[in-house]
């Protein structure tokens, strides 16, 4: 348990500006790295050597190409979640506000971000990425076709609504029911 106390802000206002302004940086190299995804760019799929090939298109560099290939490879356009919620995540270090029930919060975060990636899956009209890569991802694609075989597609359907909702109250002050 010593270890989530490092995941949230401390009374030392510097180190916690610090902290934020590292991940936001993270969260802003993660989203142009998706941004400007090439598929033709060196990752885990294209190998190209660097001495006779230009260098990639995207405005990352080689860690862009790779880390974006790698998002968009299991996630898809879910993947434009983790630039969101790590600026969130950033914001609370930059202003030393408390983060309380970190936990159920990335397992919110988390939730959220496979239950989106498996809905765009259930869509196959959904523009693909790079011509090659399901608008779910291949992590999406594996989770909908199993729920869509388990449950049928509208049982799919209502278990992803269900889980997206819980992975809501999980991770915002959302309630569906105002007290």
């Amino acid at each position: 348990m010593q270890l989530m106390g490092y995941l949230t802000p401390t009374e030392h206002r510097r180190l916690n500006e610090f902290v934020g302004l590292v991940l936001v940086t993270i969260a802003v190299l993660v989203g142009l790295s998706l941004i400007s995804f090439d598929p033709t760019d060196p990752s885990f799929n294209i190998s190209r050597n660097p001495l006779f090939n230009p260098a990639p298109n995207n405005l990352i560099g080689v860690v862009g190409s790779h880390s974006s290939d790698l998002l968009f490879q299991f996630l898809g356009y879910a993947g434009f979640l983790l630039p969101i919620f790590l600026g969130i995540y950033a914001f609370h270090w930059l202003a030393s506000w408390s983060v309380k029930n970190i936990v159920p919060r990335l397992t919110g975060m988390g939730l959220m971000a496979l239950t989106v990636a498996a809905g765009l899956s259930l869509f196959p009209s959904l523009p693909r990425i790079g011509t090659q890569i399901p608008a779910g991802g291949g992590g999406g694609k594996l989770m909908a076709d199993w729920l869509a075989a388990t449950f049928n597609p509208l049982g799919a359907v209502l278990l992803l609504v269900s889980f997206f909702l819980v992975s809501l109250l999980l991770t915002t002050k959302f309630s569906l029911v105002r007290t």
